[in-house]
């Protein structure tokens, strides 16, 4: 039996990429049992349980999958859609939904958790390659 489907464009395969991402970048934290983080505007290490996700720009933690309050987001540290960008994992972190929507990301704790963990250096590329549409 042959199937027909709609054939996907570029950009429903770029959206089922993200998705996909996205899922891994949570599922990566979810199995460690220790992450840094940013709590009340200071780094901090945080144990944790596997299966829970911490959130990098506030502290808060829960269950790796859960309800709304509790959803997990894989938040950027520099938004932007371009493909140079989208699928970079050193800008790509877990966050709370309150950080990565409530907050537009929480960028004063994002960029102190950003510099402490990757330096100056990377977040100078992370910047020039946002600005890259060639790729």
């Amino acid at each position: 039996m042959i199937e027909t489907a709609r054939a996907k464009g570029p950009k429903k395969y770029k959206a089922d990429v993200a998705k996909e991402f996205q899922k891994m970048i949570r599922a990566e934290q979810a199995a460690l049992t220790s992450v840094v983080v940013v709590r009340d505007g200071e780094i901090t290490t945080v144990n944790k349980l596997p299966g829970y996700c911490v959130c990098v720009t506030c502290g808060r933690s829960g269950p790796y999958k859960g309800t709304y309050r509790q959803q997990f987001h894989a938040g950027h540290f520099l938004a932007g859609r371009t493909n140079a960008i989208l699928f970079e994992e050193t800008n790509c972190h877990v966050q709370c939904a309150g950080c990565n929507t409530g907050t537009s990301g929480n960028p004063e704790h994002y960029i102190t958790f950003m510099l402490h963990v990757y330096g100056q250096e990377e977040v100078d590329r992370l910047r020039a390659l946002k600005h890259n549409r060639d790729t």
